[in-house]
């Protein structure tokens, strides 16, 4: 949990957990056709209505004309090519050694172009998860090495000129060499091939195949040949290039027509732009253009005619039916499917190469699931497998930006919606990677507050409070667990943490890479340890039912619902049942004994010491060893009703409500009685001899690092947040970091990490 001191939380009953804030810590992808080509990121060319991109070169064909049969092609079936030819697989090095040094921007409206590493001729999109296909710039000659973008390059074996992703994600390639036209499937690992004769490939929206024939080419321009169904068949009209549409939107432009959906774009030598349609036919647009990239509502092109320094980019609104100059120019692009309007998001190459995205930078995410050695009774093992695992994200949108709302990913691209009172699950594609280990790569967008539930079924996200295991909501008989990030953008640092402050489910462990590398987290079996440190724990053990009641899907951790006895939770109604031992420990406090709380603690330049009032039970904090004079803060009495707090003090410290809500929260806006003039310190103050309280280690003096051992048995100890840190992995000052109870961060003994740069974050589903 992250705030500007030590954390912050929601308070209440609705939601308790660590959420990484920002206020704490102060679509659908579609394919184009992938030709060569290269872009040039520069100028600002301005927004000009109504600017065609240039025009179309003499003799260009009508719509009608295009519409016509032209003289029959050889079909591609009839033509055997050789097989992709076989290429060494290289190691991602060699893609982003190719990376061109120059970082100039330009923008899209509101978009900033941002480089991608590596250097490219081609690309193309893949829908399912959002991923870059490249053709590289090497080797020498029209084909070249194929790589796959997901956060990281990884070649796939094979030569190709040009290459397109259908919407189920396979891909598909030209040689130009052999002619060949050849699939490799989504999650695939070989080529198969479709048949010969071509020179450019892309897909269509009904998983159709388009190519343009190698053969008989009249003027720059190629016959079109569509493959469905395992059959080959003709269309009508001739062009030089051609790009599918995945816009499912019928759209009447003016001056144009009537656009139905499963259709193409295509081009001729002389620039002319044309749209397609089975239904229809062929429908002409104004301009001319070099390049065209299809997107959800519009078409971007580049002007008319071609430059070896690049034309300048376009954007066609079907509703405005007119075009827009945009700043920056190029040879070719591949576009998704954001309008115009409300912000076009593109992938471009510049004329070295270089590979520009509009789509704001994300960090590539891997959730993997361990696989698990049998089934040991032992060890509560959900079977989380590919076919039930649901990947829920959402999330704040960052400070700042327009409009300001929660949202969810609709797709492991990062696409979000708005969150309307549900979040959709993103689906776990699969994907055999070592080990025998199945993982999904999602790219996660910058957001504040940020949750990434993963659960063995569906979830019911009805509020940005997530499911609450301890309500009816239908959570309780699911196995589920979260981890949360706060990323506010791609200047700014990082935070992710798993959280174990309202149950533990899952046993999550991450990886965060960037400036470093840092893990953190629990392995296989630690949901199952923390059940048995539970019920291990001497009778009369009022904790055992956090481990019992919704096992063997969680351990609860402590909440305000159950102290208050909730009957869907039975069994923890004695609040109050630590109270006595709360008490001797503060009592320990009282003159002539002191607490000194560090500076290093406090954030201040000073320290303060504390010592309970014996008469109203008051602890009372000041800049020096002398209870003389008003004091600096104080935390009010945790066994008194005077200023309006009710609860026990087993729930005040166990939750860190009453007293130690940070200012704002309490009576007076935070302002107790006496901590008017200095109420964020007072705040902090009460935060910090909680959590002292709930490691057990209220001793002499609160520095960083703590005294050792944390936990060390005493009698007034948070148990759950015990057991939990005992099974933690990662450390700081040699212990062990768990986000166990709210601000457990105290002096950084959390899960949560940081990063400046961060690359990639992965999650390991682990046997629990």
């Amino acid at each position: 949990m992250l705030r500007s001191t030590h954390g912050s939380r929601l308070t209440g009953n609705v939601m308790r957990g660590a959420m990484l804030s920002f206020a704490a810590v102060s679509a659908v992808l579609v394919a184009s056709c992938g030709g060569g080509g290269r872009v040039l990121p520069a100028g600002s060319a301005g927004l000009v209505n109504n600017t065609l991109p240039g025009a179309a070169a003499a003799g260009s064909l009508t719509a009608a004309q295009m519409s016509v049969d032209f003289p029959k092609s050889v079909s591609p079936h009839s033509i055997v090519p050789l097989p992709m030819p076989v290429t060494a697989k290289q190691p991602a090095s060699a893609m982003t050694a190719l990376t061109n040094g120059r970082r100039a921007r330009m923008s899209i409206g509101p978009l900033t172009w941002t480089q991608l590493p590596g250097a490219a001729s081609s690309l193309a999109i893949s829908p399912p998860d959002g991923s870059v296909w490249a053709l590289s710039t090497q080797p020498a000659g029209p084909n070249k090495y194929i790589w796959h973008y997901n956060g990281t390059w990884n070649n796939v074996p094979g030569l190709a000129a040009s290459i397109a992703v259908d919407p189920a994600g396979n891909l598909y390639a030209v040689n130009s060499t052999t002619g060949g036209v050849y699939e490799y499937p989504y999650n695939g690992t070989s080529w198969s091939s479709l048949g010969g004769g071509a020179g450019w490939v892309t897909a269509g929206r009904d998983l159709s195949v388009y190519v343009l024939s190698n053969g008989n080419i009249v003027n720059g321009n190629s016959a079109i040949w569509k493959y469905a169904g395992g059959n080959w068949t003709q269309v009508p009209g001739v062009g030089s290039q051609i790009a599918g549409s995945f816009d499912p939107n019928v759209h009447s432009v003016n001056g144009v027509g009537t656009m139905n959906p499963n259709g193409f774009f295509i081009i001729n030598s002389g620039g002319s732009i044309y749209y397609y349609s089975p239904t229809v036919g062929y429908l002409a647009f104004p301009g001319a253009a070099s390049s065209v990239g299809p997107a959800t509502g519009g078409l971007f092109v580049l002007g008319y005619p071609p430059s070896a320094n690049g034309e300048a980019l376009y954007y066609f609104d079907y509703t405005a039916a007119n075009w827009t100059a945009e700043a920056g120019s190029g040879v070719s692009l591949a576009a998704n499917g954001g309008s115009g309007g409300s912000g076009p998001q593109l992938y471009t190459i510049n004329s070295a190469g270089g590979i520009w995205t509009t789509l704001s930078q994300t960090v590539a995410f891997t959730v993997t699931i361990a696989t698990a050695a049998g089934n040991n009774a032992t060890i509560n093992n959900p079977k989380m497998t590919p076919a039930n695992t649901n990947i829920y994200i959402f999330g704040k949108t960052p400070p700042g930006s327009a409009p300001a709302q929660w949202v969810y990913l609709t797709n492991a691209s990062g696409a979000t919606a708005p969150f309307s009172g549900a979040v959709a699950p993103i689906p776990f594609y699969g994907g055999s990677t070592t080990s025998g280990n199945t993982s999904q790569v999602i790219q996660l967008p910058p957001l504040d507050s940020a949750r990434v539930y993963l659960s063995q079924g569906p979830l019911s996200i009805t509020s940005q409070s997530g499911p609450a295991p301890w309500a009816d909501d239908g959570s309780q008989s699911t196995f589920f667990d979260f981890a949360e990030y706060t990323w506010l953008s791609t200047m700014s640092t990082i935070y992710v943490d798993t959280s174990q402050v309202d149950a533990m489910g899952l046993a999550l462990s991450f990886n965060l890479v960037g400036a470093q590398n840092q893990t953190g987290g629990f392995l296989g079996g630690a949901v199952t340890q923390v059940y048995n440190g539970i019920q291990a724990l001497p009778s009369p053990n009022a904790w055992s039912f956090l481990a019992t009641d919704q096992w063997p899907y969680r351990v609860l951790a402590p909440d305000p619902v159950q102290y208050a006895g909730n009957p869907s939770v039975p069994g923890f109604t004695q609040g109050n049942f630590l109270d006595a031992a709360i008490l001797t420990a503060w009592n320990q406090h009282q003159a002539p004994n002191w607490i000194t709380v560090s500076s290093g603690v406090l954030g201040t330049t000073f320290p303060l010491y504390g010592q309970v009032n014996a008469t109203t039970e008051d602890m009372n904090f000041y800049t020096s060893e002398s209870a003389t004079g008003t004091p600096y803060v104080a935390i009010p009495s945790l066994f008194s009703n005077a200023y309006g707090f009710t609860q026990s003090a087993t729930q005040d410290v166990m939750l860190q409500n009453g007293p130690f809500l940070l200012p704002g929260s309490g009576p007076n806006s935070g302002s107790w009685p006496g901590n008017a003039t200095n109420p964020a310190v007072a705040g902090t103050i009460g935060n910090v001899i909680s959590t002292a309280m709930n490691r057990g280690i209220l001793g002499a003096s609160v520095t960083c690092p703590p005294p050792s051992p944390l936990f060390p048995g005493a009698a007034y100890q948070n148990q759950y947040a015990a057991a939990v840190w005992t099974v933690a992995t990662n450390s700081i000052y040699g212990y062990s970091g768990a986000y166990n109870f709210p601000y457990a961060d105290q002096c950084g003994l959390s899960t949560t990490k940081t990063d400046t740069a961060p690359q990639t974050l992965s999650v390991t589903i682990n046997q629990s």
